[in-house]
């Protein structure tokens, strides 16, 4: 039965491919109470490209990254960074279109992949290839309305598919709460320099734009107190956002590191 026709007191969408097909939207319009984004707000999730162009332009400290629909400029962008690398689908693919490796063989093979459509069809016509970094993860759940957000308590996720971060990436292995290295501080940066700029875009109509062959950006790593807080968009995702939904920030913190080796 078509989700239209049910007959329900409020719907709750979790699949991201329906909220980028806009079905939060159609029942909105037909006046039912619906928890989730419209495809404005699910597009961060749809598309990489999009999403990551949308943290520069709100000022988010980002990682260096470029999107390509060319083989030959996504391969060039490609050897110009260091290991670790990563590739991602720009397209949806059920949180497994992403390559991390130490390979630049297997980087340019996941390139080719993508690319031609073998690996993962149209999700992966076009590509983000970002600067890989390497730290503990965390992720932050937060309801928002389009201009406030409420953080729920953090988690950290895990997304190799086997013991000590070895193995391809999947669409989750498993996840814990609280993670007792996050102080109430840190929270707080998510959400004032992370949370709240990516809403404040999006509420003023980013003009963000993926539809170029190639776009190459970067915003650049932050320094506070011991720790270098650097985020990508493997690191920092916005998952959902707009009225009523929920939103993912997944974010990195390094151990400072000296000048020379810090992240570009």
């Amino acid at each position: 039965m078509p989700p239209e026709e049910l007959e329900a007191d409020l719907f709750v969408i979790g699949p991201e491919a329906p909220l980028v097909e806009g079905l939060a939207d159609r029942l909105r319009a037909a006046g039912r109470l619906v928890f989730g984004p419209g495809a404005d707000g699910a597009r961060l999730e749809g598309s990489k490209a999009w999403m990551k162009d949308l943290l520069v332009e709100a000022g988010v400290p980002t990682a260096r990254h470029g999107s390509f629909t060319e083989r030959e400029a996504a391969l060039e962008f490609l050897d110009t960074m260091a290991p670790p690398f990563v590739v991602k689908t720009d397209g949806l693919a059920a949180g497994k279109g992403v390559v991390v490796t130490e390979s630049l063989t297997e980087a340019r093979n996941a390139v080719e992949d993508y690319l031609s459509g073998v690996a993962f069809g149209d999700a992966g016509l076009r590509l983000v290839i970002e600067e890989g970094l390497v730290g503990r993860e965390l992720s932050v759940l937060a309801v928002c309305d389009g201009n406030t957000a409420v953080l729920l308590p953090e988690a950290q996720d895990f997304k190799r598919a086997r013991d000590g971060d070895e193995g391809p990436n999947t669409g989750g292995m498993g996840a814990y709460s609280p993670v007792p290295a996050v102080t109430a501080d840190l929270m707080e940066v998510v959400r004032t320099e992370f949370v709240l700029p990516t809403l404040a875009a999006l509420a003023r109509g980013a003009s963000t734009t993926a539809e170029s062959s190639m776009r190459v950006s970067c915003s650049p790593p932050m320094v506070r107190g011991s720790w270098s807080t650097t985020c990508a968009s493997a690191t920092l995702r916005p998952r959902w956002c707009f009225p009523g939904s929920p939103v993912t920030w997944r974010r990195c913190w390094q151990e400072r590191r000296p000048a020379a080796s810090t992240p570009r």
